[in-house]
């Protein structure tokens, strides 16, 4: 919010300051679903019911708000959201502010997976990949162009970058497990911070470029 008013009310130099902000939430995000997904399976007898209890919580907290402001929306503009909109549709996505909740629904459909991928292969396996991913996201724009009119694109520069980003952050919880203490294990604590500091690299958008009447 302090982002958006600086930019468009006050001056454009510090554009951007708030991606940093924003990729630190989807990395606080991985954290509490990996914790999140973790005591479910902890709770339940079985995967399928604790997939379903996820689901369901997520579902529920998410999308009544996001449909009554929807709703809301619509009425203001005078124009109603599609139908794939209000189902989250990354290829329907609602304009504005709303992006967020679209590439959010992403990452809480791919974190099972990820969650059984940081059980399955390892902490330091799973940060390689993380890792190796990156460039390939980064390029994945310059290859076809046209990505950036779907909604999975991050600030325009990273195709599924915040899904990395996520991905990063369902690390954290094994990484503690494991040291004791976040900084305890020197590698994979600094490897974090080397990957997390590429994102930004990569994930920054440029500022806008204002041309003299």
């Amino acid at each position: 919010l302090t982002q958006h008013y600086v930019n468009h009310y006050i001056t454009p130099d510090h554009f951007g300051y708030g991606t940093g902000v924003v990729s630190i939430f989807f990395v606080l995000s991985g954290y509490g679903i990996f914790r999140s997904i973790h005591n479910d399976l902890s709770d339940s007898t079985s995967l399928r019911a604790s997939l379903v209890r996820f689901y369901c919580k997520r579902a529920a907290r998410i999308l009544p708000l996001y449909w009554l402001s929807l709703l809301v929306d619509s009425y203001a503009r005078g124009e109603f959201h599609s139908v794939g909109t209000f189902l989250v549709n990354p290829l329907e996505p609602a304009p504005g502010i709303y992006w967020f909740i679209h590439q959010l629904a992403q990452c809480y459909l791919i974190a099972p997976v990820l969650y059984y991928l940081v059980r399955r292969i390892g902490l330091t396996k799973y940060l390689l990949a993380v890792l190796l991913l990156l460039p390939l996201s980064a390029l994945a724009i310059s290859w076809v162009p046209d990505l950036g009119s779907y909604g999975v694109v991050y600030w325009g520069t990273t195709f599924l970058g915040y899904l990395l980003l996520f991905a990063l952050g369902m690390a954290l919880p094994g990484i503690v497990r494991s040291s004791g203490h976040i900084f305890a294990n020197r590698i994979l604590g600094l490897g974090s911070l080397a990957i997390f500091l590429a994102m930004l690299y990569f994930g920054w958008p440029s500022p806008p470029v204002y041309v003299a009447a």
